[in-house]
């Protein structure tokens, strides 16, 4: 069963212009250097729209064990590039608005092969209003 490692945080408003070039950095970095994310199942970024905190950004990190996440964490630990990105990752966020949490499936419905995203094909959950693979809205509601 997969768990997913859900970080939430706001990005200091003097700080947001920095923000996007360290994105791009980060992912830059998670291509090029692939091998230390093996095993991580998905990693998507997603920014609150609407309601709660504005400009709430939340990170979720898909792995397929505790187990697992802790062999990547540790490897990307190791790393001095990793260290460089979550150094300046951590100087752009507002620290008292940063969490970390661990959370796991309860449950899930897949939707049938029918039912695919408009954009990307992906196939996807039933009731969904997003794409999960490209963010693409699926509905009018």
């Amino acid at each position: 069963m997969s768990i997913f490692l859900v970080e939430t945080y706001v990005v200091r408003a003097e700080k947001l212009s920095e923000f996007d070039p360290a994105l791009n950095e980060f992912l830059k970095f998670k291509e090029t250097r692939s091998e230390l994310f093996k095993g991580l199942r998905s990693w998507k970024l997603l920014k609150q729209e609407y309601g709660g905190v504005s400009d709430m950004y939340i990170e979720m990190w898909e792995f397929d064990s505790l187990a697992a996440m802790e062999t990547i964490n540790a490897r990307l630990s190791s790393d001095e590039g990793m260290k460089r990105i979550g150094r300046k990752f951590h100087e752009l966020v507002e620290s008292t608005s940063f969490s970390a949490n661990i959370w796991y499936p309860v449950a899930a419905q897949v939707a049938s092969s029918a039912e695919s995203c408009w954009m990307c094909g992906a196939e996807i959950l039933s009731g969904s209003r997003f794409c999960d693979k490209c963010g693409a809205r699926l509905t009018d509601g």
